[in-house]
Order: structure tokens, then C-alpha cells, then sequence
């Protein structure tokens, strides 16, 4: 047995008071075995394989042991825990872009890792994660490993951490989400070559997952944790909703947003990266659409063009008909990358509220009702509005990215990949709701949805635009029928949806 005997529970310090968050739990992983830990977001799934390597944030702690082949180790020992990082257990976090320093190449970063964890020369590690990269689906690995963080997409990150995890030797890879940032297509290519290493090198897994169809596809066995909020999720179905005859007539209203000619570029080393091809798109006030693909494919970058984070190069961004001025603020955006965008000791009350602030609502009667029905709407507690954001699970922080975003009402909410880290009822619950807002708001609202789940836009969007190497090669209207004339990228997105 690899690992055996562990036997845990986590508390965290608030106010002065030890409060239990998560167990007892107790479990073991076999040599070669994959196990997945399966729960909603803010269960402690993350909490509880972070404990295993001894690397537990400020203020929680561990009691328990852990018997690592036949030596036991008391959870509180975190010099012993740390031992076994890197060279016997490797960890792919779920917020892969704050796993790498934002100064330093990609390639670099990754190679050190390798070097101090094997101990081989700097050109073997370097061919190790080549081929392994290779291997991931990356192509033009030169240019990959001379990048900075923020030159790559996130899945782009997400194959290389995994990578660089796997080309350590480890006997145990720990997973926590690993594939939810990753298209469809690349997510089966991930789950597969999981397996592969399970099976080829005897490796044991570790996998952490809301999504069951992920642990059902790659674990041998599965513990299922509760969730701490027991929030009732109801899956609502989109053919039981009316839409108005106001959506309709939404629809032939001059565009909210219109898009003509965009072509962005990166510079690199080697020359300038064609990242937007000519993109030509319209959004109408009461529409709901979806932009889906690979990911690299240019979605995150239209995103960031449309809300200004990106100056525009060419071609032309309208909005209500007059040119784009930026900052826009009836534009929400929930990011991809979402820790990110918090401060860590704001409060959820108040990032919420600094939204607030942010977009002169001054006018609103109360301020605390408007961050109530924006906490309800994300799915948040309202007994979690003193907690800090450094506090709340990857899953949680999304969801306070949402609530923050729909707080001001504003005209356009535009969702980048905003939804990856939700169990499926969840992400179900929240997207109902936004339409539910698009339709029957009060005001006429448009909601832009970046995904790489070409069968959760297939639910919620009426049109959808596929991007595949940074051009849109595909519009779709709802029902989204597949014929003759459909792309094989979108063909490839469809066919690889999980379940």
C-alpha cells in the first residue's frame, strides 16, 4: 500500500475559536490506484490533499497521521510532509496561473522544478519536458518554453504543469481539477494520458473533481465528500422556460456590440502570433451567445479586447452604435483566472460592494439588499460576507467573481470560462439565472458566454460562434443541428464532450 492509515480532520482558526471544517475523513491509495475525491466546491477536497504535502494556508490545521509506505508521519509535521514533495509526490494545482512566477519563462521555471526534484542535468530535464509537453498536445515547444505566464492560455498552462509534474518521477500525482480549464478535446486527451501514466509507470492517483463524470472515467475508486453549505441545487431545463415576446423583439434591435476586422497579434521572439483573424461578430441586446474552442484558439482574447484589457489593432468595436470607449462601465467581466482579481483580505461584503462603488450605483436604496441578492444568485451563503476572499475555495471564489459581476445590472456580462470550477448543478443553477436576467430583467441585458463545453452553450446560448485557430469557422443557432457545411472543429468539440 502506498498510502495507508490516513486518518484526518481540519480546523481553522476564526475569532479566536478552533472550528472543525472538514472530517474526520479517512482513506488509502494502493500503489497504481486511482482514487478520486469527488464534492461540491468548499467540501475541503483541496484542503485535504494541501494537508497531505503540508502545504495548508494560514490559520487552518491538520490533526491526524498518514502511514507513506510503512513510515507514519503526523499531519502537523510539516518538515516530514515536505520531504516527499516533488521527488515522491508531485501536485497540479487548480489555479495553474498563480503556480508560475509571472517574471520568469515558462520553460525556466519548469526546468528548475525538474532539476531540483531528479536531480539530472539541466538538457535531460529540459528533453524530459519536451517530449512530455509534446506529448500534452503543445505544439512549438521552443516557443512555449521562452513564454511568460501570461503569454500562454490557460489550458496552454494547465498541460504544461501537468507535464512538468509528471516528468518528476513522482510516485503519487496529485490532481486538484487538473482538466477544468481545458477544452473538451484536450480534456479527454488529459484523462487518457493520466491513465496511460497509471498504468505504464505505476503511478498512484490522487484525483480531486466536482465533476463525476471526470472521476468516473479515470478512478479506480471514489470518496465522495459532503458539502459544508448543503445548498438544494435544482437542474432546471431550458425547454420548460417561455421565452417572451420582448426577447424576441430584442433581437431586431440595432447591436448592443458589434465587432468588424478585428486582428490582434503578440510579439515573440520569433516574429508576431496571429491571436485574432479577421473577427467579425454582433451581439443583440436579450441575446444570449456563445463563443466555444480549443483552448489557444482566441477566445480569452476577444474578451479581453471587448472590456478593454487588450488595445485594439486593427478592425472596429461599436458599442450602441458609436465607437467603443473604454473603461465601459456596463460591461461586467467574470476572468478566467479569478483569484486573481480579488484582493485576499477584502471581505466578500466588500469586494462585492467596491463593484458597487465602482459603477456609481449610488442610487440603489440599499446597498447591503443588493449584495444579498447577488450572493443568493451566486450561490453564496450570506453568512460568508465577513470572510475573506484568501478564505473561500477555488469553486467559492468563482462564485463571488459571478456575484460581483451581476450586482451593478449591467448591460453586457461577459463569462470567460467563469463556470469550470462548479459541480454540474451548480453551474446549471447559475447559468439558468443569468438567462433568466437576460430575458425577464428588468432592463434589456446580453449575456457573452466563453466556454470550451460546446454541450453546456448548446443548453443556454441562442447562437454560438466556434473559434478555431484564432478565426470564427462556425455559427450555430439554436437547436444547433450538425449538417455537411459544419466545421470539423466543431465536429471534434462536439464529439468530445464528456458523457
Amino acid at each position: 500500500m502506498l498510502l495507508r492509515g490516513v486518518h484526518m480532520e481540519l480546523h481553522h482558526w476564526r475569532s479566536g475559536q478552533k472550528e472543525l471544517i472538514v472530517g474526520p475523513v479517512s482513506f488509502e491509495i494502493a500503489e497504481g490506484e486511482s482514487v478520486g475525491l469527488l464534492g461540491n466546491s468548499g467540501s475541503g477536497k483541496s484542503l485535504l490533499s494541501l494537508a497531505l504535502t503540508g502545504l495548508l494556508p494560514r490559520g487552518v490545521e491538520a490533526s491526524g497521521t498518514v502511514v507513506w509506505y510503512d513510515d507514519e508521519i503526523s499531519l502537523q509535521d510539516v518538515k516530514q510532509l515536505a520531504r516527499f514533495r516533488g521527488n515522491a509526490v508531485a501536485y497540479i494545482y487548480q489555479d495553474v496561473r498563480a503556480s508560475f512566477n509571472p517574471i520568469r519563462r515558462c520553460g525556466k521555471q519548469c526546468v528548475k522544478a525538474i532539476m531540483s526534484s531528479t536531480k539530472v542535468t539541466k538538457a535531460e530535464a529540459k528533453g524530459r519536458l519536451r517530449s512530455l509537453a509534446t506529448r500534452m498536445g503543445l505544439e512549438d515547444t521552443d516557443r512555449m518554453f521562452r513564454s511568460f505566464p501570461h503569454q500562454l492560455s490557460g489550458g496552454q498552462l494547465q498541460r504544461l504543469m501537468i507535464a512538468r509534474a509528471i516528468a518528476c518521477d513522482v510516485r503519487l500525482l496529485i490532481a486538484d481539477e487538473s482538466t477544468t480549464a481545458l477544452d473538451t478535446v484536450a480534456q479527454r486527451e488529459i484523462l487518457q494520458l493520466l491513465s496511460d501514466v497509471k498504468s505504464d509507470m505505476n503511478v498512484s492517483l490522487l484525483v480531486i473533481s466536482h465533476d463525476p463524470l471526470v472521476t468516473e472515467e479515470l478512478c479506480d475508486r471514489v470518496y465522495r465528500l459532503p458539502s459544508p453549505d448543503a445548498m438544494k441545487i435544482s437542474r432546471r431545463s431550458l425547454s420548460d422556460e417561455k421565452i417572451s415576446s420582448r426577447s424576441a423583439a430584442m433581437s431586431q434591435n440595432p447591436a448592443l456590440l458589434e465587432i468588424k476586422g478585428v486582428v490582434h497579434r503578440y510579439a515573440s521572439e520569433r516574429g508576431q502570433v496571429l491571436a485574432l483573424n479577421d473577427i467579425d461578430m454582433h451581439l443583440s441586446p436579450g441575446e444570449v451567445v456563445g463563443v466555444v474552442g480549443q483552448s489557444g484558439s482566441g477566445k480569452s482574447t476577444l474578451a479581453q479586447l471587448i472590456v478593454g484589457l487588450l488595445a485594439l489593432q486593427s478592425g472596429s468595436i461599436n458599442w450602441h452604435d458609436e465607437p467603443m470607449k473604454w473603461p465601459c462601465r456596463d460591461i461586467s467581466w467574470i476572468p478566467q483566472a479569478v483569484s486573481e482579481s480579488f484582493h485576499p483580505d477584502l471581505s466578500v461584503e466588500q469586494i462585492i460592494t467596491e463593484a458597487l462603488r465602482y459603477r456609481n450605483a449610488s442610487g440603489l436604496v440599499d446597498k447591503k439588499d443588493a449584495v444579498n441578492i447577488a450572493m443568493r444568485s451566486a450561490g453564496l451563503d450570506l453568512s460568508w460576507r465577513d470572510k475573506a476572499a484568501s478564505e473561500l475555495s477555488g469553486g467559492e471564489r468563482q462564485r463571488l467573481a459571478i456575484a460581483r459581476a451581476v450586482v451593478t445590472e449591467p448591460d453586457l456580462v461577459i463569462c470567460d470560462e467563469s463556470f469550470s470550477g462548479l459541480q454540474i448543478e451548480l453551474q446549471d443553477d447559475i447559468l439558468a439565472m443569468l438567462r433568466r436576467r437576460v430575458k425577464y430583467g428588468k432592463k434589456p441585458q446580453s449575456l457573452f458566454l466563453i466556454s470550451h463545453d460546446l454541450g453546456m452553450a448548446a443548453r443556454y446560448c441562442d447562437r454560438i460562434l466556434v473559434m478555431h485557430d484564432a478565426k470564427i469557422v462556425d455559427e450555430l443557432k439554436s437547436p444547433f443541428p450538425l449538417d455537411d457545411e459544419t466545421h470539423q472543429a466543431t465536429r471534434i468539440l462536439w464529439q468530445a464532450k464528456l458523457g
